[in-house]
């Protein structure tokens, strides 16, 4: 099931804290003209976790047709 998340929330499902998780974000140049303040959309949550790989809390089942 697919819900909006907080980038906070995002960083969480990787057991980062956000400043950690806004420097692998900048590490792995996921720009910030590419996110959106507050709750991200479906899309943009499958960027970061192609990007940074699929967290052992999240389903990659559920975003095959984002």
């Amino acid at each position: 099931m697919l819900i909006l998340k907080t980038l906070a929330m995002i960083a969480e499902e990787y057991g980062y804290s956000p400043r950690t998780f806004n420097n692998h974000r900048k590490k792995y140049e996921i720009l910030r003209e590419n996110i959106k303040r507050g709750l991200q959309c479906p899309k943009a949550q499958k960027m970061f976790y192609e990007t940074l790989g699929y967290p052992p809390s999240v389903d990659k089942s559920d975003y095959e047709n984002v």
